[in-house]
């Protein structure tokens, strides 16, 4: 089992990027919409760009209501995404559709200047949306982020270390199974309530023939309004 892991197992390399905006309507409730953008390069005709091909670009809409003891409840009601994948036969690119919703909720600890995010999310995928027959998947993300203070600026500015793990489980066709596992870590730029970050995360996805390794060149700006 192993041998043909290792025999089907590929390498992909890519490029995501985020804009999120949130706004706070009152004391428990916030609104928000994020729209990403992904590229990649076509690993079965040996690019090396990662900024080659269209991968993925999406809206997604967002609802937090914030509890006691910094518990917030989490919800996406809808998300729509445009995807571009690579077909594993011939290197051509498949069009795709999807629409998902999610709910959770999140915890979150500060001590000091450290900052702890864990989430529990349970989200439906629409796969193929266009198609008359839609394929539906299942799946449960738990994130652990850690946000840690390099340096302090002024006027409320600081430069951290980001880094997070998520890992997502998934039913479809009848059955559950390990989906995929990210692992970040970048810096991130902090003013006041905006922030932007850069870094690295590798994915270890299970795909079809075997596991798949992706190492992602990632970009997202936060602002809350």
């Amino acid at each position: 089992m192993l041998f043909n892991n290792l025999l089907f197992a590929q390498s992909q390399n890519e490029f995501w990027s985020k804009i999120n905006i949130t706004t706070k309507i009152n004391s428990h409730w916030t609104l928000g919409i994020d729209g990403q953008h992904r590229r990649q390069a076509n690993y079965l005709k040996h690019d090396k760009n990662i900024f080659q091909h269209t991968m993925t670009n999406s809206i997604r809409l967002w609802a937090f209501y914030k509890l006691k003891q910094n518990w917030t409840i989490v919800a996406s009601p809808i998300a729509y995404f445009s995807n571009e994948n690579i077909n594993n036969t011939t290197g051509n690119f498949i069009h795709s559709n999807e629409l998902r919703s999610m709910i959770g909720i999140s915890k979150n600890f500060r001590f000091g200047n450290f900052f702890n995010i864990n989430r529990l999310l349970y989200e439906v995928d629409f796969i193929k949306a266009e198609t008359i027959n839609i394929p539906t998947r299942q799946r449960y993300r738990l994130l652990n982020n850690f946000v840690l203070p390099i340096r302090n600026l002024k006027r409320g500015h600081s430069i951290n270390y980001n880094f997070y793990n998520e890992i997502f489980l998934k039913t479809q066709a009848r059955g559950s199974s390990f989906d995929q596992n990210h692992f970040y870590n970048g810096i991130q730029w902090q003013a006041r309530q905006s922030d932007l970050n850069i870094g690295y995360q590798y994915t270890y996805q299970k795909g079809i023939n075997g596991y798949i390794h992706k190492n992602q060149l990632l970009f997202s700006l936060n602002f809350t309004m």
